[in-house]
């Protein structure tokens, strides 16, 4: 399933449907908070991917919004977690038994997991690893040594 609520804009919609080939019945143009609010078609996911509202508790929102649906074995991926309120989730859920691991990518990523789940390895892009980003994540440093 699939929530954003960009897909009210019919650009971002016709994009995502050709980029996905998917068939839109398994979208849903509604934030997090409002998908959840209401009854999931689903009760257990195993793969959730959040790259939503970058600003401040958004994505501890929806990523404590996930984790009431997510299977034993599961993993959250988060894009853009350069962004402090990505690592802010990442931080919740690594203080709340899950495991995770980063990956250096231009917009650096996180895959919070948990169970039967193995996180794919990553070649870390050169020019990231040449940023010196646990410098430029002061606020995530504790964690650094926890990621897997």
């Amino acid at each position: 399933y699939c929530i954003d609520p960009m897909f009210t804009i019919r650009e971002f919609w016709l994009r995502f449907i050709e980029n996905t080939g998917y068939p839109p019945s398994w979208c849903f143009a509604k934030t997090s908070d409002d998908y959840f609010m209401g009854t999931p078609p689903v009760s257990e996911v195993s793969l959730f991917m959040i790259d939503g509202d970058h600003s401040e508790g958004y994505a501890l929102r929806d990523a404590q919004n996930a984790v009431k649906y997510a299977a034993p074995d599961c993993a959250l991926v988060f894009h853009d977690a350069i962004g402090y309120p990505v690592r802010d989730a990442a931080r919740w859920l690594l203080d709340n038994g899950w495991d995770a691991r980063m990956y250096l990518s231009p917009h650096v990523m996180i895959v919070a997991y948990r169970g039967n789940f193995t996180p794919p390895d990553h070649q870390a892009d050169q020019h990231i690893l040449e940023q010196d980003l646990p410098a430029r994540m002061p606020d995530f440093a504790e964690y650094f040594g926890r990621l897997k």
